[in-house]
């Protein structure tokens, strides 16, 4: 089967490319020099004094609503990002403990974010299997690449080989 690419707009919640072939799904970042120094991005909303930088009750500065993280929430026109929905089916469970430091106001929330929208778009499409493939500059692999093995040994509920998550991963 040939592959299938879908081009995302530039915007802060997508992805670069995301690839359906056969019975896979994988999500494409791309960084370039200028941005893989710093490595993957992370949350904006502590940075814009939106959050408190704490998973759980509280944390929502700007809306004061009761929800654990300020994105489970409408603003304005920006829909709830469905993320915590999406997280507790693979990451470990220490991460959602209330009131602690929200994993995913430093660089793994970029790998979080692209990670579960290809599973997403997994579920939704019926494929099976799932992930991420990330492109980055020779000179900037090391920084990405420690970034990619802290990510995939803090968070995942299953055991991760080669990169891979193990398991009925497309599955809810």
């Amino acid at each position: 089967m040939a592959a299938r690419t879908t081009t995302i707009r530039n915007t802060p919640t997508f992805y670069a490319l995301r690839l359906s072939i056969a019975d896979n799904v994988v999500a494409l970042e791309a960084k370039f020099d200028s941005d893989a120094q710093r490595g993957f991005g992370s949350c904006s909303q502590p940075g814009a004094k939106n959050c408190s930088g704490n998973y759980g009750l509280g944390s929502d500065l700007k809306g004061g609503t009761s929800a654990s993280c300020r994105l489970e929430t409408w603003d304005g026109v920006r829909s709830p990002r469905l993320y915590w929905a999406w997280e507790k089916r693979f990451f470990q469970p220490s991460v959602f403990q209330p009131g602690r430091e929200c994993p995913f106001a430093s660089h793994h929330y970029q790998l979080m974010r692209n990670f579960l929208f290809a599973a997403a778009f997994a579920a939704r499409e019926g494929r099976q299997r799932f992930g991420m493939f990330v492109v980055c500059p020779r000179q900037r692999a090391v920084v990405v690449s420690q970034q990619l093995e802290t990510f995939k040994w803090m968070f995942f509920k299953k055991k991760v080989k080669r990169g891979i998550l193990q398991g009925d991963t497309a599955q809810s």
